[in-house]
């Protein structure tokens, strides 16, 4: 419950745009690179090793370059903390390709499942830190934690090291004779499609990146880069551990809950405003929606004009003819071409009106005038044809 309630806060974050909570030490920045150097006003200098001194607390920290150690990380699909540090405690033991002592973080945590990084650091590099320092960070670690984008990285022309990221998974390798390439460091990887993302650092980008993050590494990762202060090799008691961690754990849940009604008015407010601009969408799609029905409807009735022209000037022939007392007893159209029936009291009257008119041609009587003995009218049948140029008049 502990871990969800973590894990939902830390997405509620991230919609916020807020990634990470950091803050900044006033530390003085060492590397240990076959011999130890301190950064000063932007260029390393050969420093001296000094015992450790609480008044010199400033002064506790190292980084550990790539060359060095060998890196390695480990996924586990456990949810105990607990059980996590005991596994952690055994792969330290057996985990070191040579004579080493090997340091841990972890690097990624999901609901159900940990990805820890392991560090084995050569013994004698060890040795000779311990007696001034008190945590060793690795140099691709920083790195990784500095660099936002996932993609390669070439990283320096003096430093020369490549880097590969990919959410918190990473891989460094030196440049040498072997890996002298992009292209070579990703065949390696067997991560060819990366060279489409490659990003290139410069020496002074690097030195930045490095300093900045050696400054901002958070404390509950020192748990695992802790150096002891004799050459016995440091062991992690997970007992004595155990009241640590659960107080830390406490505060946490304080914390958590400290900002979860922050974050739910913060929620409560977007959802408000998303809830807006759904219905802002929802009328824009009922407009467009019917401005298509609108479209639709005039395409058909430009359609229906286009396939049968003739019958608005039809009906145009028809009103003079009624107004006239003539009466129509059929219509038929046929493309261009049409025929009427009807009676009047002059059918040649008729035929000269029709015969007047401008939009059509070829007037004729298909039979002969007969009058209607009820109603004493002249019964006709006249057929004519619309002036194709006329229709569109």
């Amino acid at each position: 419950m502990t871990q969800n309630l973590i894990s939902s806060r830390i997405i509620s974050l991230e919609r916020m745009g807020i990634k990470s909570i950091s803050i900044k030490w006033p530390l003085n920045v060492y590397m240990y690179t076959n011999g130890l150097y301190q950064l000063k006003n932007s260029d390393w200098e050969v420093s001296d090793l000094t015992c450790f001194d609480i008044k010199n607390w400033k002064s506790a920290a190292c980084i550990v370059a790539r060359e060095h150690y060998v890196e390695e990380q480990r996924t586990y699909p456990i949810t105990n903390f607990y059980h996590l540090l005991k596994i952690i405690q055994a792969e330290k033991q057996n985990i070191a390709p040579f004579e080493s002592e090997t340091f841990w973080a972890i690097t990624q945590f999901k609901p159900g499942q940990w990805q820890v990084t392991y560090w084995s650091i050569q013994k004698h590099v060890v040795d000779i830190l311990r007696k001034q320092f008190k945590v060793l960070l690795p140099e691709s670690y920083l790195l990784a934690r500095s660099f936002s984008d996932d993609g390669v990285y070439d990283i320096g022309e003096k430093r020369g090291l490549f880097l590969h990221k990919k959410d918190n998974t990473f891989v460094c390798m030196i440049k040498d004779s072997l890996i002298n390439s992009v292209d070579r460091f990703c065949s390696l990887l067997d991560s060819s499609d990366q060279n489409n993302s490659v990003i290139t650092v410069s020496d002074s980008d690097y030195q930045q990146h490095l300093a900045e993050q050696f400054r901002k590494i958070p404390p509950y990762l020192l748990v695992g880069l802790w150096i002891s202060s004799t050459k016995k090799a440091a062991s992690f008691n997970a007992e004595i551990w155990k009241k640590p961690l659960i107080i830390g754990g406490a505060v946490l849940l304080i914390y958590t809950a400290s900002v979860t009604s922050y974050l739910q008015s913060k929620e409560a407010t977007l959802d408000a405003q998303l809830g807006e601009k759904r219905k802002d969408m929802s009328l824009l799609l009922k407009t467009e929606t019917e401005l298509r029905q609108l479209v639709e409807k005039q395409e058909a009735y430009q359609l229906l004009g286009n396939q049968y022209p003739s019958i608005s000037n039809l009906i145009a022939l028809i009103v003079p003819i009624r107004e006239q007392g003539a009466q129509l007893q059929q219509i038929q159209l046929n493309g261009y071409s049409a025929v009427i029936r009807g009676s009047a009291d002059s059918a040649t009257k008729v035929f000269s009106e029709l015969d007047a008119n401008p939009l059509i041609t070829n007037v004729d009587f298909d039979s002969s005038i007969r009058k209607d003995k009820v109603t004493s009218k002249e019964i006709f049948v006249i057929s004519f044809e619309f002036k194709r140029g006329a229709l569109s008049e």
